[in-house]
């Protein structure tokens, strides 16, 4: 019926205005975090003796928590408002609006770095190397090109240099997966221990 249809419609408006304050209250939690992390590390650490810098950086942390404070509670409070537009412009105009351009680039910019990232990861999976190992061909380079009169290359001195491309612990693309993601194909994105 028609009443139920409103009374739908105004439960609906209800939870977007309840949803429109989760991004503010994560925001908040992440400053309380902050906060706590802060007086944690920067400041309980400091030796006792140092009650002075003690002071400094306290002073300084508060200082810039009431600026930010200050300039989160002016945005969450000032209504949203629309610019007027003349009635009389016959332009075709691109209403683009700049806040969305500049997140719709940042996104971009960080979503190839984490395929990248997760790429590399992936290789470094298959093949059974850490990140330190997929960086020995330029330390073996190095190594390699030495001077000839170091003591690396006297024929007296045993040789730490082996050849590249030997892993005596790959055992191939798919037991190296296992290896590290578990067998069980269901935990593999799941955050918990699998191996």
């Amino acid at each position: 019926t028609k009443g139920d249809h409103k009374e739908m419609g105004e439960a609906t408006k209800r939870l977007g205005e309840l949803c429109a304050w989760v991004p503010v209250l994560l925001t908040l939690a992440l400053v309380a975090w902050s906060a706590f992390a802060f007086a944690i590390t920067a400041i309980m650490q400091l030796p006792s003796s140092a009650r002075t810098e003690r002071v400094i950086v306290g002073v300084l942390y508060a200082i810039v928590l009431a600026l930010w404070t200050a300039t989160y509670v002016r945005l969450i409070a000032t209504l949203p408002g629309r610019p007027r537009r003349l009635q009389s412009s016959d332009e075709v105009t691109l209403d683009l609006n700049l806040h969305w351009v500049v997140l719709v680039f940042i996104s971009g910019v960080f979503g190839v770095v984490l395929l990248v990232f997760g790429a590399l990861h992936l290789v470094y999976i298959l093949t059974n190397k850490t990140t330190i190992e997929s960086m020995e061909r330029a330390r073996r380079y190095r190594i390699n090109n030495a001077h000839e009169s170091s003591e690396a290359f006297d024929p007296r001195s045993t040789s730490a240099i082996s050849r590249y491309g030997l892993n005596i612990f790959d055992v191939g693309a798919r037991e190296n997966w296992c290896a590290v993601m578990g067998r069980d194909w269901r935990y593999w994105f799941l955050p918990v221990h699998s191996t």
